[in-house]
């Protein structure tokens, strides 16, 4: 508890600096692509022996899905140093294949964010304009379902007895996940501004959801990205 609450202290601390520096931001952009998100920690256990109780050839897989960033840079230090930050949709989540009663079914369990991360950038001087990136992260959760969860899941131990399936349960998801985020990007000078390449990886720090038997679930993401940035003056 006492790490969640200092960590949480750091975020917004994190996100002031990150709004001062966006009023005097020298790029802005836009970039979108494609995500793939997972659960880690503990609890992903509990998830997995319930399921298994209920299915046969359970399948775990990666939940793809897509992502949209609206995003300002300020160098800090000409070539060397840079801050970022960002208003991002994402989603997070698990896809799931399992054999009931006979028949095969595909289901998944889904958390819609906007998301603020907040970046240290380290700049290298070549052509392609190279950095790397890391920092904290905060999301507000406005939407969780879960998709085609056959009825026999929700007397697991994992959903509490909870009758989830098929429509939305928001009360069962936290409505706050912070966590960091760290990645690579690439600026390629074009035109006014510059095409931005870029691939990053997110890691929860809260639960996803807050009943007891969820606890130490956690949202892991991996996003690979596109898009265009115009210069105003600095560089990302």
């Amino acid at each position: 508890m006492k790490f969640s609450r200092l960590f949480s202290s750091l975020v917004i601390v994190c996100l002031l600096t990150a709004a001062v520096f966006a009023q005097n931001g020298k790029m802005y952009g836009i970039k979108g692509g494609y995500t793939l998100s997972n659960f880690w920690g503990d609890g992903t256990e509990n998830l997995t022996n319930s399921l298994e109780g209920v299915t046969t050839n359970l399948d775990e897989r990666n939940f793809p899905w897509f992502t949209v960033s609206l995003f300002s840079s300020r160098e800090l230090i000409p070539d060397f140093a840079a801050v970022q930050s960002e208003l991002v949709y994402i989603r997070g989540g698990k896809a799931f294949k399992g054999t009931f009663g006979g028949a095969e079914r595909h289901f998944s369990m889904e958390v819609d964010y906007i998301q603020m991360p907040f970046m240290l950038k380290i700049l290298f001087p070549f052509p392609v304009k190279p950095s790397i990136y890391a920092g904290p992260y905060i999301s507000w959760m406005f939407r969780s379902k879960v998709v085609n969860l056959p009825s026999a899941a929700n007397t697991t131990y994992f959903f509490d007895g909870n009758n989830v399936a098929g429509e939305v349960y928001n009360r069962n998801t936290n409505v706050i996940d912070i966590g960091f985020v760290s990645g690579l990007d690439f600026a390629i000078p074009f035109g006014p501004g510059s095409i931005v390449l870029d691939g990053r990886f997110q890691l929860g720090a809260l639960d996803v959801y807050n009943y007891a038997n969820a606890r130490k679930v956690r949202n892991y993401i991996f996003s690979i990205m596109g898009g265009y940035a115009l210069d105003f003056g600095g560089a990302l």
